[in-house]
């Protein structure tokens, strides 16, 4: 079982439901049965399939979380006969396909004078997924948010190829040639291949031995064909021909100014200007993402090194980006430059489990061929040691700890955000040791640091806290629970919670800020930092501190909260545009969703607002439309980082 599951299941006898809850999903299920001396509920197998085809969990029997959030304690009954009954189905394949629970993941725990069961689920591996029930993959189920949504086919058959296939790329395309591929980039490549590998064999070979070497061209002993590989083509190959291939390749890569109101300054796409494979993007995106780095100057014999260990975690997160990418699924590559951060986008899900890709050491690459044509030219590191390199690196510049998300809906993919935020900056440490006073300078380290990544987040949640602390995730969740207690920190509660500072200690910050930096709000120094107007706090080495939800959050957003404090002209065009919705009790999804981003076009508008406009119920409103119009990416959230704060709300995104 991944530790932190494992950490948490065991630490239960010290924690409340309420600290487990915002440290880990749970899904809580009473276990009554119809006598009320308890048994399996029905529905706990669902939870246990979206467990295992997500990202882990715990279920807990005995207890009901109410619509509120808090809970009450039934407890169980029979115990022993409930343990025997869930062994009994775990280990009968004809219900569930795997089992991924021994005796040690079952925990019982007093409370309140009741016996509640914590039943802890893993991530199942990549060969064991999906994990179905019933014998019949339909009946295969995802978390998302904190529901349990059966797998759509398409997603169903992605899981199922990753099942199967331990390498996608190597696969052999005996009707592709030379002729499919771009001279050009094959030059260049063999051009730095030379360089990097002075005494190789190949130096002198046609292209179609060099090929032959590097996996780019293969004799399939299955077909008795040879041809090029599907990472050849990748790699080298020219669009119209990759794009024959994979139906949905697409190479995106932009930069943003979260302060300009383009939609991007700069942006790279397959145009046919140039010939739109993987190296030519690789090589035309890191030139951009490293352009206007501050290198530090260092001498190697004598001569200036013009590099660093960011532009290192850069290139090793570009790479990692295209060798995992899965490029049979339906959305693209999309990579983000902002002065504040970097993202990097892939279609398909870790084959790893995040808590251990950042340990590193466990490689499961879904493009291994992909993988060594870049090595050969120095392009990332040894299997499984990507992530750990950006971390360290990322650490070693005292900046926010990297974030790695899966995405599981509306499309497979995973979203490595490297955030440019120095937490340990003077100016940051002073203002909080300023404002706090003996409050803060007295808190232990770890809860010292809690409350500095806190106040340069607009809400940062347990999970990414673990990552930028070496310590137990139980330790962690009792301090966050003891500065919220202490008003230091808010949370929003429940599942996925996130914390930011409390309002009045926000306010002692912004004013500590301000006589930091004197009272007209003017440049300190020479080019070096600076309060914006409107309090937006640009950071250390002049990048901003935080992203575009933290900027918002020293600016006056147009939220729209009550109807009642806006315009009556605002108000009937909002009645107009929402008329169908409020006359039928049913609207198709597509008519629904326009009606959303229509409403949505010029202000954010809270979950209550649109629930009032829709005539809907809120909660419904947000499952099953709200949440997926942002996965999509048609809505943009005012708290991006902090998908639960009370006041989230909605605005629509400006089309490509």
């Amino acid at each position: 079982m991944p530790n932190r599951i494992k950490q948490l299941l065991h630490a239960v006898s010290e924690m409340d439901l309420e600290i487990l809850r915002e440290s880990i999903d749970i899904e809580c299920k009473l276990a009554q049965g119809i006598d009320g001396k308890g048994s399996l509920p029905r529905s706990l197998w669902d939870s246990y399939s979206a467990f295992a085809n997500t990202s882990g969990g715990i279920i807990v029997l005995g207890v009901k979380e109410l619509r509120d959030g808090s809970f009450e304690i039934h407890g169980v009954e029979n115990l022993e006969s409930i343990k025997q009954d869930f062994f009994n189905t775990v280990n009968n394949p004809q219900k569930v396909s795997v089992n991924l629970v021994s005796d040690s993941d079952l925990v019982e725990k007093q409370i309140d004078g009741k016996t509640v069961l914590f039943i802890g689920i893993q991530r199942a591996s990549r060969e064991e997924q999906p994990v179905y029930l019933h014998d019949n993959p339909n009946h295969a189920f995802i978390r998302q948010h904190e529901g349990d949504y059966r797998i759509q086919k398409h997603l169903l058959s992605r899981m199922f190829a990753d099942k199967a296939l331990d390498c996608f790329d190597d696969v052999v395309l005996p009707y592709r040639d030379l002729s499919h591929l771009d001279t050009e980039t094959l030059r260049r490549y063999r051009h730095l291949f030379t360089v990097f590998n002075p005494s190789h064999i190949t130096h002198h070979a046609t292209d179609e031995d060099f090929l032959k070497h590097i996996g780019g061209i293969r004799f399939d002993k299955e077909t008795g064909k040879t041809g090029l590989t599907k990472a050849a083509l990748l790699m080298f190959g020219q669009a119209r021909f990759i794009n024959e291939e994979f139906p949905y390749y697409f190479l995106d890569y932009r930069e943003v100014d979260e302060q300009r109101n383009e939609r991007w300054i700069d942006r790279i796409v397959p145009d046919l200007s140039w010939s739109g494979n993987l190296f030519d993007f690789y090589a035309r995106v890191v030139a951009k993402l490293t352009a206007d780095l501050k290198v530090p100057f260092t001498l190697k014999d004598n001569f200036r090194v013009e590099d660093s260990p960011v532009h290192e975690a850069l290139r090793e997160a570009l790479a990692n980006t295209l060798v995992h990418a899965d490029y049979s699924d339906r959305s693209a590559i999309l990579i983000i430059k902002s002065p504040s951060r970097f993202v990097f986008r892939n279609p398909g899900r870790m084959r790893t489990p995040i808590d251990l890709a950042y340990k590193g050491n466990h490689a499961d690459c879904r493009n291994r061929t992909l993988q060594q044509m870049f090595r050969f030219i120095r392009i990332g590191e040894q299997a499984g040691s990507g992530i750990p390199k950006i971390l360290t690196c990322w650490k070693s510049q005292n900046w926010q700890a990297p974030i790695i998300k899966e995405f599981n809906i509306p499309t497979f993919h995973t979203e490595l955000t490297l955030n440019m935020v120095d937490f340990l900056s003077q100016q940051v440490t002073e203002a909080l040791a300023t404002a706090l006073g003996t409050d803060f300078q007295s808190l232990p380290p770890d809860e010292r640091r809690i409350i500095t990544l806190c106040s340069i987040s607009n809400g940062i949640d347990h999970a990414s806290l673990l990552n930028s602390l070496d310590c137990h995730p139980a330790d962690l969740s009792k301090m966050l629970h003891k500065l919220t207690k202490q008003n230091f920190l808010h949370s929003t509660g429940g599942r996925y919670a996130a914390y930011t500072l409390s309002n009045h200690i926000h306010k002692k910050l912004m004013s500590s800020y301000r006589s930091l930096i004197g009272h007209n709000d003017s440049l300190i120094g020479h080019n070096d930092s600076l309060i914006g107007h409107n309090d937006s706090l640009i950071g250390h080495n002049d990048s901003l501190i935080g992203h575009n939800a933290l900027l918002m959050r020293y600016k006056n957003l147009t939220i729209v909260e009550d109807l009642s404090s806006i315009s009556k002209e605002k108000l009937d065009n909002f009645a107009e545009i929402a008329s169908k919705s409020q006359e039928k009790a049913r609207l198709t999804v597509s008519d629904m969703h326009s009606t959303i981003l229509e409403l949505c076009k010029e202000d954010f508008l809270t979950l209550n607002v649109l629930a009032q406009l829709l005539n809907r119920n809120a909660d419904t409103l947000r499952k099953h439309h709200l949440t997926i119009l942002v996965e999509n990416g048609q809505l943009e959230l005012a708290y991006p980082d902090h998908p639960r704060h009370k006041k989230q709300a909605y605005k629509t995104k400006p089309t490509q």
